[in-house]
């Protein structure tokens, strides 16, 4: 929501504080402020109205309200709008849905002449928005102004009055920018005996729209079902204003106010000459004056302050809330545009924000005198979690929805994700894949992760505990007995008996546990699950945290979002020289910058050899080069290359394989 500080200045007296003051006010007691810009002589705020206060707060009448509560100043009287007094019963309308169409206030006007007028230009194009002429820009301006969305008919263009009904299948309509819409059956419609006029709640018609010609006016206030307009903009792909207020529930009352407002605007602008011929009002809604009984004990225990009633009764009154104390309770009644404030919980989520959750003091928490349960399958989890961690493994999170399952999802995200897991193996040999990839720039020599979810069978749900390690290509090792190792390791933590059986014919051995097959192993990769609820009974009632601290702390960084370069190198060196005199060159460049973006100086050759023949001997390393803020090319790695050629020649008796 565009907000601008001369448009807020409008309704106050007294001088509001500096724009970058009532900024930062913002920002700490209504809203996020995501810009705050300089037009002409004036300051315009891009406010982000969440949800709950969409409905009163994208107006500049419930902004200032919100300034006007933040600031402790006092809003100018608030003028009362004269009724529309009518002298026929020419127009016509008729409400087919009462219950999508809440209120539907119309008027017809005669003698009417449509100018520009540059008085409304202005503070319209600082909201964003294009000036069309004085009737259409009235109507924009007050739905900018107090947050109801208005429409204006040329009067002599709609034939047979108003109906307000559902489309017809396949029936269309030319909105005012010139696009086409095939409406269905189940989108509300203004609509006349031609056809529809507009689509309700979002966006006008272009078949009778307001022209430099036009002499007669139907104006519209009206109140439409949220979901209704929400459903319909999302079909047709249509956002506007307009729709962005009904969606969020304009007060029902709100129509006539704003109608009222409107028909005088209009009335003003003509000079006498305009006439109120007919004024209909259908309303299907009506509104209850809400009222919430309050303690305000009950406030202060729930911000951890003490707050004096009195405070607590001045900051209620700037909200517009009437106070009436008895036997210590407030009876507090809302005004009727804050339908966000229901429960008494909301009562005390204002006042804490105005009083200012900065001053509110923390208050270190008493100490339990009686220890809590130690929960079984928690500690278990926590228990094989630490284990895990300790011997290098690293913790994953995968998608509990799958591409395929025993259970569907009735309302999917996405085809490849309609089924609950019945098994987290699945997504932990993904996830072994794509972390493989970095192996090289992390020196791993192999990729160890697991993973503690729930998983969903026919037959119920259960938690799971999968782990699985692959080998790195490249680096040379022996993948099979430390595979093996890892394997029987966790499974005699854990007390449970794993058998290795025969290697099938796919190259993989089975995994058993419990007479099932678990998982399996081969040259290069484990994987196994187990279900962790079935192994509770084998565990005694754990009675303490038993757990130690871990010595190391770890260290974060931010990860770049780029992908990385690796480049491997190949020199002979004499048979005396040592893999660091390498690795000083390398340190040496960086150091100088003459190696940017090197992620890392490696520590050990990923592979090393001795060439009889020439007495000489071999290491080979793996240089990772990634930038934090941009792709690297080729170029510029093979330049960074040539000056660590250069650098490794200087040596005698080195070369370059």
């Amino acid at each position: 929501m565009k907000c601008s500080y001369n448009w807020l200045q409008k309704y106050f007296d007294k001088s509001l504080p500096p724009p970058e003051e009532l900024s930062d006010l913002f920002t700490f007691r209504f809203c996020e402020v995501e810009s705050v810009e300089r037009v002409g002589g004036d300051t315009v705020f891009d406010l982000k109205i969440l949800p709950d206060r969409a409905n009163y707060a994208l107006s500049h009448r419930g902004i200032a309200n919100e300034v006007s509560a933040i600031c402790r100043l006092k809003l100018k009287p608030h003028i009362e709008t004269p009724a529309v007094v009518a002298n026929s019963d020419e127009l016509s309308i008729k409400i087919s849905e009462q219950n999508l169409c809440r209120r539907y206030i119309g008027v017809l006007l005669e003698n009417i002449e449509v100018k520009k007028d540059e008085a409304l230009s202005e503070p319209l194009s600082r909201m964003g928005q294009r000036t069309v002429n004085n009737i259409v820009d009235m109507a924009n301006y007050l739905m900018f102004d107090i947050g109801q969305p208005l429409h204006a008919f040329d009067a002599d263009k709609v034939k047979g009055g108003i109906t307000v009904r559902l489309a017809k299948k396949g029936e269309t309509i030319v909105v005012l920018d010139d696009i086409k819409y095939v409406l269905d059956e189940t989108m509300l419609v203004i609509a006349d005996v031609q056809g529809p006029l507009a689509i309700a709640g979002i966006k006008g018609g272009k078949r009778a729209e307001v022209s430099f010609s036009t002499k007669r006016l139907i104006l519209e206030a009206a109140n439409f079902e949220p979901m209704q307009v929400r459903r319909t903009s999302a079909k047709l792909s249509l956002r506007t204003d307009a729709e962005k207020r009904f969606e969020n529930r304009v007060p029902v009352s709100l129509a006539e106010d704003a109608m009222r407002c409107f028909v005088k605007m209009v009335c003003d602008s003509q000079d006498g000459r305009a006439s109120v011929k007919s004024y209909i009002d259908r309303c299907y809604v009506s509104e209850t004056e809400k009222s919430i009984l309050l303690r305000p004990s009950y406030v202060n225990s729930l911000l951890g302050v003490k707050m004096a009633d009195k405070m607590q009764k001045e900051i209620l009154s700037y909200l517009r809330i009437e106070v009436d104390e008895s036997n210590g309770y407030f009876k507090l009644r809302i005004p009727r545009d804050r339908q966000d404030l229901e429960i008494p919980e909301d009562i005390v989520e204002e006042i804490g924000r105005l009083y200012g959750y900065e001053n509110i003091k923390p208050v270190k928490p008493k100490t339990l005198s009686v220890k809590g349960k130690v929960l079984k399958l928690l500690y278990l989890r926590e228990k094989v979690k630490d284990y895990l961690v300790r011997n290098g493994f690293s913790e994953v999170i995968t998608y509990s929805f799958v591409d395929k399952g025993d259970l569907s999802v009735i309302k999917s995200a996405s085809s490849d994700k309609k089924y609950l897991r019945t098994e987290l193996a699945g997504n932990i040999d993904k996830a072994l894949e794509s972390n493989l990839i970095n192996a090289h720039l992390l020196e791993l020599s192999q990729v160890k992760v697991f993973e503690i979810g729930k998983v969903f069978t026919s037959t119920g749900e259960h938690t799971s505990l999968c782990a699985g390690i692959r080998a790195s290509k490249g680096i040379k090792s022996d993948p099979v007995s430390v595979l093996r190792k890892e394997l029987m390791n966790l499974a005699g933590y854990m007390n449970v008996e794993i058998l290795l059986s025969q290697k099938g014919n796919s190259g993989r051995t089975p995994v058993i546990f419990d007479n099932k097959v678990i998982g399996y192993f081969s040259d290069t990769e484990v994987i196994f699950e187990i279900n962790l609820d079935e192994l509770m009974d084998s565990i005694d009632e754990p009675r303490v945290w038993d757990f130690e601290e871990h010595e190391n702390k770890a260290l974060y960084k931010n990860i770049s979002l780029y992908p990385f370069i690796s480049r491997d190198v190949a020199v002979y060196v004499s048979i005396d020289d040592s893999f660091s005199k390498v690795a000083d060159v390398v340190r040496r460049l960086a150091e100088k910058g003459e190696m940017p973006n090197l992620v890392k100086i490696p520590q050990k050759p990923f592979d090393e050899y001795i060439n009889k023949k020439i007495d000489k001997k071999s290491f080979a390393l793996r240089l990772i080069f990634q930038s934090h803020d941009r792709t690297l090319t080729d170029n510029e790695i093979n330049k960074l290359m040539e000056n660590l050629y250069g650098a490794l020649k200087t040596h005698e008796g080195w070369q370059i394989r």
